[in-house]
């Protein structure tokens, strides 16, 4: 017999595509002090993104700013906590592999909930009713 594991998804906010690409930038107190990531999805509570991985995820604290492709919007400095942190694929260059992280945003000063909310309705995909 075999097992099926089920995935209960606990979002508070359902989380939207972007309508092009953006940029994570993922401060961290690891070696490797700053990781760029693709954003796969974002909602007011958090965001996910891929990257490429050259070590062993960081736990410690970090910040996240995001970037539209375009570079006409920059939000910074923004507290996170990481959710998960799972494997994608495994690059054929030692120990490189692709990555997708999950964070959940932490307490946001109002600017910054202003300008998440700025990005979410500007730079993602209308959702259909």
């Amino acid at each position: 017999m075999q097992e099926t594991t089920v995935f209960i998804d606990r979002r508070e906010d359902k989380r939207q595509q972007l309508q092009g690409d953006g940029v994570a930038l993922l401060r961290t107190s690891g070696v490797h002090g700053t990781t760029v990531g693709e954003i796969i999805d974002i909602s007011n509570g958090g965001v996910s993104f891929r990257y490429i991985a050259v070590e062993p995820p960081s736990d410690g604290p970090a910040e996240l700013s995001l970037v539209s492709a375009d570079h006409s919007f920059y939000l910074g400095n923004l507290p996170i906590r990481t959710i998960s942190d799972l494997e994608m694929a495994k690059l054929p260059f030692g120990s490189v592999s692709t990555r997708r992280r999950g964070v959940k945003f932490g307490e946001l000063r109002q600017n910054q909930r202003f300008a998440l909310q700025h990005f979410i309705r500007n730079y993602t995909i209308a959702e259909e009713s």
